[in-house]
């Protein structure tokens, strides 16, 4: 009993120190894929070609969902995550678009994004990198075929 202790107090240590690591970084967080430049668009269009949603980021086998959508998609993100340094590591083992009836039930007047430009950004590994304050993940500048922005995401209420 005597030598199960000291393992015991090394365990609890051990998990602490890993949990206090995960807080700053886990629970929902309100966002959005912000397009900053897209060649010929004006800051109306750059607004509209905006993905807005939310991440939430679980201890649990450390996995993340991620839902975005835009102005006639939606689409739904669940994998894994790590932490390296001040960074979120995500990286989609599924990735889902709902676009809502498909091309003949496109609105010609509203944005849309095609699959083919959001699939290799949504299914490589997207970087997060954590404030001092705790309070954003930011990516760097990411591109979705010729859109160029980041992902920007609050603490959520």
């Amino acid at each position: 009993m005597r030598r199960a202790a000291p393992l015991l107090l090394l365990a609890l240590v051990g998990c602490t120190r890993a949990n206090k690591e995960l807080l700053p970084y886990l629970g929902k967080w309100n966002g959005a894929f912000e397009v900053e430049s897209l060649s010929g668009a004006t800051d109306k269009d750059l607004k509209r070609e905006t993905l807005r949603g939310y991440l939430v980021l679980y201890a649990t086998n450390r996995r993340f969902v991620m839902h975005l959508e835009g102005e006639q998609q939606g689409m739904d993100l669940d994998g894994a995550w790590t932490i390296d340094g001040k960074q979120a590591k995500l990286k989609a083992v599924t990735f889902k678009i709902d676009d809502q009836g498909g091309e003949e039930l496109r609105d010609p007047n509203r944005k849309w994004i095609p699959a083919a430009d959001l699939k290799p950004t949504m299914e490589g590994q997207i970087v997060l990198n954590i404030s001092a304050d705790a309070q954003r993940l930011a990516s760097p500048t990411t591109s979705i075929g010729a859109r160029q922005g980041a992902f920007r995401f609050r603490r959520g209420d």
